[in-house]
C-alpha cells in the first residue's frame, strides 16, 4: 500500500510563531512512497495529488488527522494545501499562530493526508511528521539580543587582552632599547678612557 511520508529538517531550538517555516531553516517534504520505501509518483501534471496538512498536538489521539479541535482556534496561518509534483509536495509559506504558544505542552507534529486528484482504486495512507516544539515569536528576539550581547562583551574581552598585550610588548621593547642605549654608552666611555690613556703614554714616550 502506497503512504505518505514527512522527510523533515527541524532547526533544534523548534519553530517559532508567525515565522514562515522557510525563514527558519525549516525544511518539510511530503513524498509517496511504496512498500519498500522509493518515492512514487501518483496522479499526472493534468490531475495532480493535492494533500492538506493539519498541526497536531503532540499528545493527541492521532487516529483521525483530520479531527475537528474542540476550541476550533487555528494553530496555522497561511495555505495548507499542495499539489505533489513526482511525488512530492515542498511545505512552505505556514506559520504557527500564537494559538500554538497557549498550549499547556507546546509540542507538535505536522499530518498530511490526501484530499483530491487520486486516481480511481489508489489509496494512499496519510502521515504524521516527528513532534518538535513552538515558541512564542518574541523569545527568539529576546535570544538575539542575548546573543548579541555575549558577543560584544567578548569581543570587548577580547579588545582588552589585545591591548594589554601591545602595552607589555611595548614596554618591553622601550627596556630593551634602553639597554641597548646604556650599553652603548658605557662601551663609548670605555673607548674614551682607552684614548685618553693611549694619549698619555704617548707623551710620556717622547718626553
Amino acid at each position: 500500500m502506497l503512504r505518505l511520508h514527512f522527510d523533515c529538517r527541524i532547526p533544534p531550538d523548534g519553530l517559532y510563531t508567525f515565522i514562515e517555516l522557510t525563514k527558519q531553516h525549516a525544511e518539510f517534504k511530503v513524498q509517496v512512497r511504496d512498500s519498500l520505501g522509493s518515492i512514487v509518483e501518483v496522479g499526472s501534471p493534468q490531475s495532480p495529488v493535492k494533500i492538506k496538512i493539519f498541526a497536531l498536538e503532540d499528545k493527541d489521539d492521532h487516529s483521525d488527522i483530520a479531527k475537528p479541535r474542540d476550541d476550533k482556534a487555528p494553530l496555522l496561518k497561511g495555505n495548507s494545501e499542495f499539489y505533489m509534483s513526482n511525488g512530492v509536495a515542498v511545505i512552505c509559506g505556514i506559520a504557527f499562530t500564537d494559538n500554538s504558544s497557549c498550549r499547556f505542552n507546546k509540542r507538535f507534529r505536522f499530518g498530511a493526508r490526501v484530499v483530491n486528484g487520486l486516481p480511481p482504486g489508489v489509496e494512499i495512507k496519510d502521515a504524521i511528521s516527528e513532534a518538535f516544539r513552538v515558541k512564542e515569536r518574541r523569545t527568539m528576539k529576546n535570544r538575539r539580543q542575548n546573543s548579541t550581547s555575549k558577543q560584544a562583551d567578548s569581543a570587548r574581552g577580547y579588545s582588552h587582552a589585545v591591548i594589554e598585550h601591545a602595552i607589555m610588548n611595548a614596554l618591553a621593547l622601550d627596556n630593551m632599547q634602553a639597554g641597548q642605549l646604556g650599553s652603548s654608552l658605557t662601551l663609548n666611555h670605555r673607548e674614551q678612557g682607552m684614548q685618553t690613556q693611549q694619549t698619555h703614554n704617548l707623551h710620556s714616550t717622547i718626553e
